[in-house]
């Protein structure tokens, strides 16, 4: 896991514009989606895996997906918060779902922007096991994002 530094300033102009638009509903927006890639360097929120540069359509699910932290079926009024939402990987690893697409409607609560989450992560020596000395977080990690699958 990687801390993000969030920025309200990487908020594209053309995402506030689409969000504020009345009576529209979240979709996936490419600035948007551009903007949290290059906000977290390229790399998946959860499982630090490169996501690559579409070679099509950028929005393609194949690619990467905005995960929104606090679910949009639990928290209609975040579905447009910019400091909900990181970008993950699709999510699929040889047939095993991980990242957002194992999340389904679980909020997830780790402090992705809180340097605190980064210093409580360790990797198992032979296994490569991630784990969080927090127990609340660690059951996030194993069970909701299913990283270690």
């Amino acid at each position: 896991m990687i801390q993000i530094h969030k920025n309200p300033n990487n908020e594209p102009q053309s995402w506030i514009d689409y969000k504020n638009t009345p009576g529209v509903d979240y979709a996936p927006h490419i600035d948007l989606r551009n903007a949290l890639r290059d906000e977290q360097g390229h790399i998946c929120a959860f499982c630090m895996r490169r996501i690559p540069l579409p070679k099509r359509d950028p929005n393609e699910a194949e690619f990467s997906k905005v995960a929104h932290l606090l679910t949009r079926r639990n928290h209609p009024d975040r579905k447009f918060d910019f400091d909900n939402m990181v970008l993950c990987c699709a999510g699929n690893i040889n047939g095993e779902a991980h990242c957002d697409k194992s999340q389904g409607s679980t909020d997830i609560t780790l402090p992705l922007f809180n340097p605190q989450l980064q210093s409580s992560i360790s990797y198992g020596s032979y296994t490569g096991e991630i784990k969080s000395s927090f127990d609340n977080w660690n059951t996030q990690i194993k069970d909701v994002l299913r990283l270690n699958n």
